[in-house]
């Protein structure tokens, strides 16, 4: 194995982009004269593919009107005489036009012989005895009925064919009355034989003796052959045919796409096939239809000669920016480096400050703690008169300080227990609790702020005691927070319902106001840490509380749901499993 030096190396690099340039050329190269096979090979099998699909429609088209003579013949077994009356009813039920394109209608045509004539003589007729067109109901007029079909050879022919071996026989090309009027267009006839007695004829003479007459369909080829090569606006392939196996003018039935194909255009697949209509053969010549080999064999390779180029082009000029690059990023390696040390320096000074400024928050709430009791205790203790009675106006002077101080105090419990929980230092203390009792008090202990605003705060508990595991003094402090908001955010006269009930296995506590609510887009980025909704921000606060609740309930395994309207108040529930099943801490 060779081993380079790194020298070594570098000095290869500036030939690296053009040695790929010329292996990737010769792979393009390889690529190209691979694609151009499959492309050619590609194309054919689609071709053959839409060919093959082609004559099957056709042959599928041709059975599905076939039956329709099958049903005619069934009607003349089953009722023997038809009258025209009967014979209009069944065509009527056919729905030519709507369900079998190129059906021109349906006929009978009886058999009659001179008298004293042989059978098969030439003096037969075949005169039409019923024709209802899918068209019109203007047979007569149209001078159908009593035309002898026998005065016809093409038609006398084919159902001499059609006589003699009791089968479906298709006429050769005919000419047939346009339905605007115009120059009359290519068809064809077929014909169903019908004989007397219930079972069929064994053979030729006595097919002839049977003859009633025969059930027979027109067929204009251009309306019956429309679409069946594909869309009609993107046709797979284009094609001829002609009635018998000899490609001659004055045999051709029917040229698709006669107004689209360009003068000079030059198909790459042509193909010939033979099938065989009703007993009668065609001769069809298919030829790739432009706009379906538009991106095809020569189309393919061009592309992909260009693609190759493209790319090994890419090739060259990637591979050279990445050997210019490469330098660049050496020498960015070392910036490089000294950015993540400083970076992990900034990191582990911010660590630092954000301690000390939990350890601020910490001990700021400890301190402000101390003196705060000191003058909630001054409060009660005046307010229970120990040193003397109280004026109506001191003691209400007194109330508002003593709500004031604990509102206070819920504030600083409130920034203490964040820091506790932005630093995972917070611990919950789980034992089986009424949560009857606790809504009960919570309740008793915010009602004096309830009705200074004069707000009317009900209470609804279950019969039956809700006990929970959790930590009491934390669902309390949950209930309060969410209590305080409810009383802050509703106007005077309103209503706040604290309610408690058992879902399943989880207790749900709700604190309901009348309130001016709050905003959807407002309402997901309540809980989070110093927000308040932009409507509510005139309001007094520090925007932690909610933030802890959801924090406090969220380790409970539980979750804080919110439903609110503006102007028509909100929903706080608070909702925890009654069972815990793992430790907290």
């Amino acid at each position: 194995m060779i081993h380079l030096r790194p020298s070594q190396l570098r000095s290869f690099y500036p030939w690296m982009p053009y040695v790929v340039l010329f292996i990737s050329l010769i792979l393009m190269t390889v690529a190209t004269h691979f694609v151009s096979r499959m492309a050619i090979s590609k194309d054919r099998v689609k071709f053959e593919k839409a060919m093959a699909s082609a004559q099957d429609n056709i042959h599928r088209r041709l059975e599905s009107n076939l039956s329709l003579l099958r049903s005619g013949s069934a009607l003349f077994n089953a009722i023997g005489v038809v009258k025209r009356q009967q014979f209009r009813r069944f065509a009527d039920s056919l729905q030519l036009k709507d369900y079998y394109p190129g059906a021109e209608g349906i006929g009978f045509a009886v058999y009659r012989r001179p008298e004293g004539d042989q059978i098969g003589s030439p003096q037969d007729q075949y005169p039409v005895l019923y024709f209802e067109s899918s068209r019109s109901r203007q047979a007569e007029q149209d001078g159908m009925t009593g035309y002898d079909m026998a005065a016809d050879p093409v038609l006398y022919e084919t159902m001499r064919q059609a006589r003699d071996t009791g089968k479906f026989a298709a006429s050769g090309k005919v000419l047939l009355r346009a339905e605007d009027g115009g120059d009359p267009t290519p068809g064809f006839v077929v014909y169903l034989p019908i004989y007397e007695g219930l079972e069929p004829p064994a053979t030729a003479p006595e097919r002839r003796e049977r003859l009633i007459g025969f059930v027979y369909i027109p067929f204009q080829v251009s309306t019956f052959l429309k679409g069946v090569s594909g869309k009609e606006k993107d046709p797979r392939v284009a094609f001829v045919i002609y009635d018998g196996k000899t490609a001659i003018s004055e045999r051709l039935l029917y040229r698709s796409g006669d107004d689209s194909v360009p003068t000079d255009y030059r198909p790459r697949h042509k193909a010939r096939a033979e099938i065989v209509m009703a007993g009668r053969s065609w001769l069809i010549e298919f030829t790739e239809w432009p706009e379906s080999g538009k991106l095809s064999a020569n189309d393919v390779i061009l592309i992909a000669f260009i693609g190759g180029i493209l790319l090994s082009l890419s090739l060259f000029a990637v591979t050279r920016g990445q050997v210019r690059g490469r330098q660049a990023a050496e020498r960015n390696a070392e910036n490089l480096r000294r950015s993540e040390e400083a970076l992990k320096r900034a990191n582990i000074e911010l660590k630092r400050l954000n301690k000390m400024k939990s350890e601020f928050t910490s001990m700021i709430s400890h301190e402000l703690r101390t003196p705060l009791s000191a003058i909630k205790e001054g409060i009660d203790l005046t307010l229970d008169e120990i040193e003397g009675p109280l004026a109506p106006g001191q003691r209400e002077t007194l109330g508002i300080a003593k709500s004031n101080v604990d509102r206070l105090a819920r504030m600083i419990n409130n920034i203490l227990d964040f820091s506790r929980l932005e630093s995972g230092l917070l611990a919950l203390s789980f034992d089986k609790v009424n949560l009857n009792r606790v809504v009960q008090e919570v309740c008793q202990s915010m009602a004096l702020s309830a009705n200074k605003r004069t707000i009317e705060l009900d209470v609804e508990l279950p019969q039956t005691p809700v006990i929970a595991e959790c930590d009491a003094d934390k669902i309390k402090q949950v209930l309060i927070n969410l209590l305080d908001n409810a009383i802050k955010f509703t106007p005077p006269l309103g209503k706040i319902t604290c309610s408690l009930e058992q879902v399943g296995s989880e207790a749900r506590m709700s604190i309901t106001d009348s309130g001016i609510g709050i905003k959807p887009e407002d309402q997901a980025m309540i809980f989070e840490m110093y927000q308040q909704a932009n409507h509510l921000k005139t309001t007094r606060g520090a925007g932690v509380g909610l933030t802890i609740c959801k924090k406090v309930i969220e380790k409970h395994r539980g979750r804080i749901e919110l439903e609110s309207a503006l102007g028509k108040g909100s929903r706080f529930t608070a909702i925890i499993p009654l069972v815990q099943g793992r430790t907290h801490g």
